[in-house]
Formats: C-alpha cells, sequence, structure tokens
C-alpha cells in the first residue's frame, strides 16, 4: 500500500464532497528538492496559510523510497524541515485556537526522544508540541504563558520502522477530551488540560518537524502527508484520510 504518492493498491484520492475548511497547511513531501510547498491552496482550500508555511529543509533526504511508500527521511542527527520565519502564523494551535494535526509517520528508533513537531523549547513557553518520549510513550505539549497542557500518554502503539497515520487533536471547548489521539483511525488516549489558560503571545519559535524550530529534539523518522486544519476533524472524516491503511491524498 503506497499511502502517499502512487498508490499500491492504486492512487486514491479524497471525495469531492470532503470539507477543506480551514485546511491551513498540506505538506506531501513529495519534491525531489528546494521547499516543501504547502499546497494546501492548490488543493482547494481558501484558508491556507500560503507560501509563508513552506518548510525549508536543512540534512533530510527527498523522495526517499521507503516501502510501502515514498517520503521524506529525517536522521535525527541534524535533519529538519521549518515551516518560515513567522512566529506567529501557527498560533491558533496554542491561543485557544482548535486544530487537527494528520500525519503518516514511520519512526525509525522508538527509543529515541525527538520531536515530531514542535514550535516551542518547552515548559512555560508559547506553543504546541508532540514530542516522542523515548520510552514508548508521547508528550503532548501546549504552551501559552503558564502551563495550559503538558501530559504523557498512557498508550503509544508505535513500532520501529511502520508507518502508523497519526492524528492529534486539540479542542478549546470540550468539556473532557481537550486533547485526543489517534492511531491508525482509532481514538487511542485523550486528555484534559493541565491548567487554566494564561496570556497569549507569539509562539517560541517558528515551526519545526522532526525537531523544533530552534533545532533542538531531533528525531529519526520517514514523514509524508501532513494536514494542519484549524478545525477539529470529525471521526468519519479521519476515518475516510485513514482509509483502511491506503490512505488517501488531498
Amino acid at each position: 500500500m503506497n499511502i502517499f504518492n502512487v498508490g499500491f493498491l492504486g492512487s486514491t484520492v479524497l471525495p469531492e464532497s470532503f470539507d477543506l475548511d480551514e485546511l491551513k497547511a498540506y505538506w506531501k513531501f513529495n519534491e525531489t528538492s528546494g521547499d516543501i510547498i504547502n499546497q494546501a491552496t492548490a488543493v482547494g482550500s481558501v484558508d491556507s496559510l500560503g507560501t509563508g508555511a513552506n518548510l525549508q529543509v536543512t540534512g533530510a533526504t527527498y523522495n526517499n523510497t521507503n516501502s510501502p511508500f515514498n517520503t521524506m527521511n529525517f536522521d535525527g542527527v541534524n535533519d529538519v524541515a521549518k515551516a518560515g520565519t513567522s512566529l506567529s502564523q501557527f498560533n491558533f494551535m496554542h491561543n485557544g485556537g482548535k486544530w487537527t494535526w494528520c500525519m503518516w509517520i514511520e519512526v525509525n528508533d522508538i527509543t529515541e526522544e525527538g520531536n515530531i513537531f514542535s514550535n516551542t523549547t518547552g515548559s512555560n513557553n508559547y506553543g504546541a508540541r508532540v514530542l516522542n518520549v523515548g520510552s514508548s510513550k508521547f508528550n503532548f505539549g501546549i504552551y501559552d504563558s503558564g502551563l495550559w497542557l503538558n501530559k504523557n500518554s498512557t498508550t503509544y502503539g508505535l513500532t520501529n520502522g511502520n508507518p502508523f497515520f497519526l492524528v492529534f487533536t486539540w479542542d478549546k471547548d470540550e468539556s473532557t477530551k481537550k486533547f485526543i489521539y489517534y492511531k491508525d483511525g482509532i481514538e487511542i488516549e485523550s486528555f484534559q488540560q493541565s491548567t487554566t489558560q494564561g496570556s497569549t503571545a507569539n509562539a517560541n519559535s517558528v515551526m519545526g518537524i522532526a525537531a523544533n524550530g530552534i533545532s533542538e529534539g531531533f528525531l529519526s523518522c520517514n514523514i509524508s502527508e501532513i494536514s494542519l486544519w484549524n478545525r477539529i476533524l470529525t471521526t468519519d472524516e479521519i476515518t475516510q484520510l485513514y482509509n483502511s491503511g491506503s490512505g488517501l491524498e488531498l
């Protein structure tokens, strides 16, 4: 099953009825050089962050063939992709907005600590992140002027060298499930916030993929098909994107 570019079971795309409302970024990682383009506008979103969210790549390997998919490879040493230079364009992820982050990822060493994505340096700084803790769990962090969310997962479910479809959602208005982690279309775990939200400000760094935006916390992994939304995708939409493991391209 080629879940990224050319379908192992046949190329599969979203039905026209799929709602692209509030799609902010869509990175396919199918380029062979240069920036990883934010393709949200190209696929029909009117809410895209635009070219300011193109990813500038340091070190990673382009369009490398990793059966069963083609993806960008990060070595966990000094590879990172950074989403432009703006410290404010992803503020909706930590200043009280709602969002959904979808991605296909293959972690090469689940015992390694490193960021899946992050625009913060950590506790009590502004930004949002998902950190692979390195002990078969994630740390989920959303930070404002105080600690809003800092939780470790108790259920992990990843194995070395195997692709998984991960989805993370944050909904400030949910009474019991503000943060939810999905794997392969199934809800795995949910969390409440740690403290009440404080004041808002720009993120602590630009958004980084496979590290944070100041090149810390590198993760050895293979990544493709990231989509970021300024809304909560429904469970039906998440199921469609997973597509029984075949995946759907926007």
